[in-house]
């Protein structure tokens, strides 16, 4: 990265990665149990909804995700297609292209 970029990238870390995906789907608009279903984190043991309750897997919307999260990526480093991300709604609209 650091001979794309043309200087050096310090204290950088692989989970850095999670952590832009993570908050990369957030700006895209998907919900917390969507995003940890990506991540493959569990429900946390206080969490009696999710442990009880709500069993669904989330995988049909964890794909959709992964999908939409590639589709962004790819528009973003499309030289014919590289514009300012301003907003949520022009991330989405670059995403409906």
């Amino acid at each position: 990265m650091s001979y794309e970029l043309g200087e050096p990238v310090s204290d950088w870390r692989l989970h850095d990665l999670r952590r832009t995906l993570a908050s990369g789907l957030a700006m895209l608009g998907y919900r917390a149990e969507v995003i940890k279903r990506v991540l493959g984190h569990a429900a946390n043991a206080n969490d009696v909804t999710a442990i009880h309750y709500n069993w669904h897997n989330y995988d049909a919307e964890a794909m959709e995700a992964v999908q939409a999260w590639a589709n962004y990526l790819t528009k973003l480093t499309n030289p014919n297609k590289i514009e300012t991300i301003k907003s949520i709604d022009m991330a989405k609209e670059l995403l409906a292209a």
